[in-house]
């Protein structure tokens, strides 16, 4: 059962070293209001007196929290020696964990859950920042694919809040082809007749039509030639694609990954990635000074 699963990923992670900020109304860049908005947090390191040493550290479409974990930590890449480093569930997590409180799931809205924008993804987490933990500028915002398009978004919106940007494989905007294989992905969900339009019970997910939608994404996630040099056989590539396929079972929920992935043609609900485009276009910082 998907629950089996869903324990199965989580039941090595410590809890009590999540955080979470109660921000109250989030209110979007449309109008619309998240009620009683909840954001989940884990830090590394130690903030100190002057609250100058943080680092803003963002995860990708299908991530969490702590998925940029194996980069935090004493002499890591994000040296928690030396940097306070904040790692967010973001607007819209579409992961199982029930410590991830940003999911449309989670939030009690489901497929209600309005649209939403890289924008508005960036004003959460500014938000969580200066109200929760009191923080006005940080050393850096980083981030991987999506995660790194926050981070171009953040240095457009809040330009002077951090020293500089590192942003890693990000789009600065969603291609059309991105579209197409997001949208491919999507139907694959709906396929699975466990989907009812998104109105599942949550101890019933449709989760071989979203672990299928995993591996379509996959596919094109990755270019050719990282095959050719990661696999030796066929049936390496064979046993990769059934451990994908375990992972999007275990590790997505589907009606959040829905939400974040499709465009609004399809369903009036919110797309992240789809509307990945920067607005305006400024100067942004490329390196970290030390």
């Amino acid at each position: 059962m998907a629950e089996d699963l869903q324990a199965a990923m989580f039941a090595s992670r410590s809890r009590d070293t999540v955080e979470v900020c109660e921000l109250g109304n989030l209110r979007l860049e449309s109008g619309d209001v998240i009620p009683n908005f909840r954001m989940s947090y884990v830090t590394f390191g130690t903030l100190n007196s002057d609250k100058s040493n943080a680092i803003l550290s963002l995860h990708g479409l299908r991530a969490h929290r702590e998925s940029q974990s194996f980069w935090a930590g004493p002499g890591k890449a994000l040296d928690a020696d030396r940097y306070y480093i904040i790692q967010p569930d973001t607007l819209g997590a579409a992961c199982y964990d029930p410590n991830a409180t940003t999911s449309p799931t989670r939030s009690g809205l489901k497929m209600k859950f309005p649209r939403f924008t890289i924008r508005d993804m960036v004003m959460a987490e500014h938000r969580m920042l200066t109200e929760c933990l009191g923080i006005n500028h940080i050393v850096a915002v980083t981030g991987v694919s999506l995660g790194g398009a926050e981070s171009l978004q953040w240095a457009v919106s809040f330009p002077e809040f951090m020293d500089a940007v590192i942003p890693i494989v990000p789009p600065a905007r969603t291609n059309l082809h991105l579209t197409y294989i997001l949208e491919a992905a999507r139907r694959a969900i709906m396929l699975d007749p466990k989907w009812q339009a998104g109105d599942y019970p949550d101890d019933d997910p449709p989760v071989d039509g979203t672990a299928l939608a995993w591996l379509i994404q996959n596919s094109f996630g990755t270019d050719p030639q990282w095959y050719e040099e990661r696999f030796a056989t066929k049936s390496e590539v064979v046993a990769a694609s059934a451990s994908d396929y375990f992972e999007g079972r275990a590790n997505i929920e589907p009606r959040d990954w829905f939400i974040a992935c499709g465009p609004p043609r399809v369903t009036t609900l919110a797309t992240r990635q789809d509307s990945a485009v920067i607005w305006p276009r400024r100067h942004v910082p490329s390196r970290l000074e030390c």
